[in-house]
């Protein structure tokens, strides 16, 4: 069998389907720490989400993938950032971060950050992307319409893409697409993307559905999310990616993992 990947989100997938902020949900993580712990070693797990790279050492750590998996890398800030999967947690930026990238979140950090915190908004701490969390009573629509006037008087839309995810707005190197990240990721783990299954609640992952071989849902994703995945579960969060993994991964009685080859399918 050739090597096969799964790549999973985070937030409202692994840690449950509260997202930023909300507690884990431990059972569901141990459930599938422990798939993965029994997973044969053809198959392996890597993370690809938008939290950042530090956070993503306790990520590592829960899922036992610091164990199981210490020859692999996972992308964090949407894959701008590769770490490998080992104690010292050896990190490098993907390629479209740039040092003129850096240039242009000095000038944001100097002019939108003030503007944002001063009406109440939050940033999240990350070292690539700038994350903005809205004030209480705001849409992400209306901050996102705030976040791009301020790139666009700044003539830095050539620079940047701005974007907003189930919680936050984020702004990003032009180039550093999630889909274009997967496929460095793949690289990375010397996986064929034809080979990889990318598991995701947010409409952001539909366009890395279209990269790879395989793609799932939790319960909880949009229901466009839904209509694009390649198999949808039926439980939400952690349990509902677990059991995506032993739906796509047949576990028999003797422990004998085979991938099953029914795609196109809802787990309701």
């Amino acid at each position: 069998m050739e090597k096969k990947l799964f790549v999973l989100d985070w937030d409202k997938c692994c840690n449950g389907e509260g997202g930023p902020g909300e507690p884990w949900d431990l059972d569901g993580l141990a459930k599938l720490a422990m798939t993965i712990a029994n997973l044969p070693k053809k198959i392996g797990v890597c993370m690809l989400t938008g939290r950042g790279a530090q956070y993503g050492l306790a990520i590592a750590e829960a899922l036992g993938l610091v164990k199981y998996h210490p020859d692999l890398w996972s992308g964090f800030e949407g894959g701008l950032i590769m770490a490998l999967h080992t104690p010292s947690w050896q990190c490098e930026y993907a390629k479209c971060v740039s040092p003129e990238y850096f240039n242009v979140r000095d000038i944001l950090e100097a002019t939108l950050t003030p503007d944002i915190k001063k009406i109440g908004g939050k940033q999240e701490k990350k070292e690539i992307c700038l994350t903005y969390n809205p004030p209480v009573g705001m849409s992400l629509d209306e901050l996102l319409r705030i976040a791009k006037a301020c790139v666009e008087d700044l003539d830095l839309t050539e620079m940047v893409n701005i974007t907003r995810t189930n919680s936050a707005v984020d702004i990003w190197p032009k180039s550093g697409a999630k889909e274009n990240n997967i496929l460095y990721l793949c690289s990375r783990n010397g996986v064929d993307p034809e080979n990889a299954i990318y598991i995701d609640d947010a409409k952001s992952g539909i366009p890395v559905f279209d990269v790879v071989g395989y793609s799932g849902a939790p319960g909880n994703a949009s229901p466009e999310v839904k209509e694009a995945a390649g198999v949808v579960a039926k439980d939400n969060g952690a349990l509902g990616v677990n059991q995506i993994i032993r739906f796509i991964v047949h576990f028999d009685d003797s422990g004998i993992a085979r991938l099953n080859k029914a795609w196109g399918v809802s787990l309701f």
